[in-house]
């Protein structure tokens, strides 16, 4: 059928037509529907293996690809949100130079891809490149490459400028680490329907409504890594709890005096701090330390686990989306979001299931299969038809064809209200009845969207011929209706059986390294409890910072604050403050919060502290060519300069008046 015949319809592309009556739904066909989108009830467990499987070393495949989306997309803005700071703090212009840094670690021992990166523009494009292997681990595509990718590129990153590291950076780490041993492209990914349409060779229409040998795994998937996740949430949340054992802890004061650290605060924090409700400060640190204190106990927990691990997940997701709406820590607050879905048990996903599965409605895909382009349109439809909403029939085939079926190059029949759609917006019809139809709709039934789907039909045949796709045949034609791509063959079966050994020994030796790290990180552990960390072991977690040491805000809120203020003398004999590219404020502590990045927020911190003096030297660089690199006018030069930091000691509760201002020389130069 020639590609014009795509807008053949009485009611144009995008009409439709009423048949004469709908058709019933058969009585058995519903209750099988019904089965299908029921949530599976798993047999109860008998022995200590399958008990200690089913709650330890089990994960959901659809967690793991829900979690491949998210922590893709943490992943890539995290990289994003650098790009307009890549200038100042990874760049050789900046605050720390890569020959810098290799000359002179601030850790050892000490590895980053990118100081292969140089100029301004140079970092720009790796930070840009390192976007786009992102966007391959969010769709999908060669996904176990991705995720080592990933994980190297995150961790170089990283180590490029340890100023900026805090807690949030570190669990990205670890998160990336442990989840590098998942097969994260088992569900929602490009890699699952190229593997889908791989194994089986479909020949007719009718062929795809057998979906089985091309539903998607639904098997958990069992490894040591499920275990790994939960002892990681159990250790980061007891340790932050059990190191907050300060004074201000104990009297509810935290919260009030974290809301005034004006480096971190937010515009929420701002408002929410000279409108503190009475009696606020004492509930939420209490809260805290309640929701963190039962974290470890709820994901442990073998009892109830079904209900106890969604109770975990929702509280901690409202805590961490409450930090991060009052402080700026980077990635922290999001990345415990997804370290703590990685808990979620199966039930949860059946319960989400049965959700989508509401308002999808029953199709059938009318097409001609001997069309390479629309045969595989249709195969991959049968793909993402995991509710299997969607019948397929051979537009010959008259004995199946709905009633009024029209001359299309593709049509749709919806079942419940018996009317037809052809053309492109048949298309966009079938992609309503997959699950999230509800999205998929919008997305494309609009002209954007009709446009793009007609200029696809329109050109399937080169694009088939492009890809060699293969056509279908015709319902009455001999032969079988569809074939397998591969076999699984005993050799095929020793070398999988050989990875997933290889695998899990490796987990081993992270689970292992990490051990001994926690062992050694947290001052909450009597010293004689305390452990080295294995000479062997080390390189695992130092080279990409997988560290353990949990003590957010520990043992106390910190009651003072600060930033850096430079007193620059201008070629012209004016102060201007290069930070800021305005006079210097040597009340800024009065003027906050100063709604910094958190790069900035690290920074500033780090590079007052004493053992970072060496550093200083780099930032002294800056200031006295930020002219140049800013592309300031000529009388902005810095000619001399005089580096400050600015303290201030917070308001106690029940005021608002910060006090204390105090500035404290760090350097001078000229």
């Amino acid at each position: 059928m020639a590609a014009e015949s795509l807008e053949e319809s009485p009611q144009g592309t995008e009409g439709s037509t009423p048949a004469e009556e709908a058709p019933e739904q058969d009585a058995t066909e519903e209750k099988e529907a019904g089965e299908k989108s029921a949530p599976k009830q798993e047999d109860k467990a008998t022995g200590w293996w399958p008990y200690l499987r089913e709650r330890y070393f089990s994960m959901d495949r659809r967690l793991l690809g829900l979690f491949r989306i998210y922590f893709g997309f943490l992943l890539l803005i995290d990289v994003l949100r650098r790009i307009p700071e890549a200038t100042f703090f990874y760049s050789n212009e900046g605050v720390l130079s890569n020959h810098f840094s290799l000359y002179a670690p601030m850790v050892k021992p000490y590895f980053s891809l990118f100081t292969a990166f140089s100029t301004p523009t140079e970092v720009k494009v790796a930070f840009f490149l390192t976007a786009f292997a992102h966007c391959f681990y969010i769709v999908g595509y060669r996904t176990k490459v991705a995720q080592v990718v990933s994980f190297v590129l995150y961790t170089s990153l990283n180590a490029r400028n340890h100023f900026v590291e805090n807690g949030g950076c570190v669990m990205v780490a670890l998160v990336a680490c442990w989840s590098m041993f998942l097969p994260l492209g088992d569900r929602f990914s490009i890699d699952a329907v190229l593997k889908s349409l791989r194994a089986r060779r479909d020949l007719t229409a009718a062929s795809l409504n057998d979906r089985e040998g091309i539903r998607p795994n639904t098997s958990p998937h069992v490894t040591l890594v499920a275990l790994c996740f939960l002892l990681q949430i159990a250790v980061c949340y007891f340790f932050n709890t059990v190191h907050k054992n300060g004074v201000t802890w104990k009297n509810g004061e935290a919260v009030h005096w974290v809301l005034w650290q004006n480096r971190i605060a937010t515009h929420l924090a701002a408002w929410l701090r000279m409108h503190e409700p009475p009696g606020f400060s004492w509930l939420t640190t209490k809260g805290t330390l309640v929701i963190e204190g039962i974290a470890a106990l709820l994901v442990l927990t073998p009892v109830g686990y079904r209900l106890t691990r969604p109770l975990n997940f929702l509280l901690t997701t409202i805590l961490h989306l409450s930090i991060a709406a009052l402080c700026t820590l980077g990635p922290f607050s999001y990345v415990m979001v997804a370290l703590n879905g990685m808990a979620l048990p199966s039930n949860v996903f059946d319960w989400l299931s049965q959700r989508i599965r509401k308002g999808l409605t029953r199709r059938t895909v009318v097409y001609d299969p001997t069309d390479a382009g629309l045969h595989h349109v249709a195969r991959i439809l049968a793909r993402l038809d995991t509710y299997e909403l969607l019948t397929f029939v051979d537009s010959a085939d008259k004995d199946a064809l709905p009633p009024q079926a029209p001359r299309a190059t593709i049509a749709t029949f919806d079942q419940e209200t018996g009317r037809w759609t052809v053309g492109t917006a048949a298309v966009t019809s079938a992609f309503r009845s997959l699950p999230l139809g509800q999205l998929w709709g919008p997305l494309l039934d609009n002209s954007v969207g009709q446009s793009f789907l007609r200029a696809l039909l329109r050109r399937r045949a080169r694009l088939a011929a492009s890809y060699y796709l293969e056509a279908g045949r015709r319902f009455d034609q001999d032969g079988s209706p569809h074939e397998p791509g591969y076999e699984m063959t005993p050799w095929r079966e020793h070398v999988s059986s050989t990875l997933i050994v290889l695998r899990e020994s490796m987990v081993s030796v992270v689970l292992l390294a990490a051990f001994f790290q926690v062992m050694h990180d947290n001052w909450w552990i009597p010293p004689k409890y305390r452990l080295e960390v294995p000479a062997a072991l080390k390189p695992i977690n130092l080279y990409p910072r997988l560290l353990q040491g949990w003590s957010m805000f520990s043992p106390d809120a910190p009651k003072t604050d600060g930033t850096l203020v430079v007193d620059g003398i201008t070629v012209d004999g004016r102060h201007l403050d290069p930070l800021t590219g305005k006079e210097p404020d040597f009340e800024a502590p009065l003027h906050g919060p100063w709604f910094h990045s958190q790069l900035q927020c690290d920074y500033t911190l780090k590079i007052s502290f004493e053992g970072n003096r060496g550093y200083r030297e780099e930032l002294k660089r800056y200031i006295l060519n930020w002219q140049r690199i800013e592309k300031r006018p000529p009388n902005d030069r810095i000619v001399s300069f005089d580096l400050y930091w600015v303290s201030n000691d917070a308001p106690p509760p029940g005021s608002t008046k910060i006090t204390n201002i105090q500035k404290k020389l760090l350097m001078s130069g000229r």
